[in-house]
């Protein structure tokens, strides 16, 4: 059992979300990839999407489909992380290839949406995510895909409202909601929406407090905010779980950077010399009084 441990953060409404110092000084051991069927390939393409390595989850992706179809979840994986790498050529063709072979798999019409939607064909993106959810055994993932592309139609807030119904749901019947949970806070960071999305990511670091991926995102979702002082706190999160992040160090870097553009430009007497500066005011001299 992980324990928590209560300290002065950034904002005291997440500092619940902190492992216990001998949990995060646990060394980083990066997974020996013995996979050796599809189940243990499928696994392993999951912990490597969940950790934000879409290109290595591919390959391992694709490995477990071509060893056993049947695993629709493998099918979702592979689609979605081809979507998220740009590679929208490639995740059409894999999805006819799986509509070809399960035309009646309703998932696979989510991916259909999912396709469609970053292709910017939004209207037939939209037909395709009705059959996906049009009977009450959805799964999650089609209500994840349904959320996402309201949130690219136009953004009033009853929009927003709908979509964010569309994720409560999916996160409700996922397996894994940390992993739901994770998803979501991406796609809302992706489409500027950086509170809600460090909500749900917050949720996603109570749930599996060792994924550093997450705290990544989040301190991408405190530094859109421009809270730089939280995202440093998120990013050294997960440098602390995993220290081999590069993602997590640029973002660190980042908002080091940012927050000392933002503390030389409030400094007073700093500006008050470059407003000087700027207007030829720090030239003038002033004739004694008295």
């Amino acid at each position: 059992m992980i324990r928590f441990r209560r300290r002065t953060t950034p904002m005291s409404m997440f500092r619940w979300i902190e492992p216990a110092i001998h949990v995060r000084r646990m060394r980083y051991k990066p997974e020996q990839l013995l996979a050796t069927d599809s189940s243990a390939w499928f696994s392993t393409a999951e912990k490597c999407r969940n950790a934000g390595n879409l290109k290595e989850a591919v390959t391992w992706y694709e490995k477990a489909v071509a060893f056993d179809s049947d695993l629709f979840e493998a099918w979702i994986g592979l689609v979605d992380s081809l979507v998220r790498l740009g590679d929208i050529e490639k995740a059409a063709s894999v999805t006819e290839e799986a509509l070809r072979l399960y035309r009646l798999a309703r998932p696979f019409y989510a991916l259909k949406a999912l396709v469609l939607l970053h292709d910017n064909q939004e209207a037939e993106s939209l037909r395709y995510s009705d059959i996906s959810v049009e009977q009450d055994e959805a799964g999650w993932y089609p209500w994840l895909v349904r959320g996402e592309i309201l949130l690219r139609e136009h953004l009033c807030s009853r929009v927003i409202e709908n979509a964010r119904y569309c994720f409560e749901r999916s996160v409700s019947l996922a397996d894994n909601q940390w992993v739901a949970s994770l998803w979501v806070g991406v796609l809302y960071l992706v489409h500027r929406h950086p509170a809600f999305a460090a909500a749900y990511l917050a949720e996603s670091a109570h749930l599996n407090p060792l994924n550093a991926f997450t705290y990544v995102k989040m301190g991408d979702a405190f530094r859109a905010m421009q809270l730089f002082d939280q995202a440093r706190f998120y990013y050294e999160q997960a440098i602390d779980i995993d220290p081999t992040s590069d993602p997590a160090r640029r973002g660190l870097a980042d908002a080091l950077a940012a927050r000392s553009r933002i503390s030389y430009l409030i400094d007073v007497d700093s500006a008050q010399t470059r407003w000087k500066g700027r207007f030829g005011l720090d030239r003038i001299r002033h004739p004694r009084t008295g």
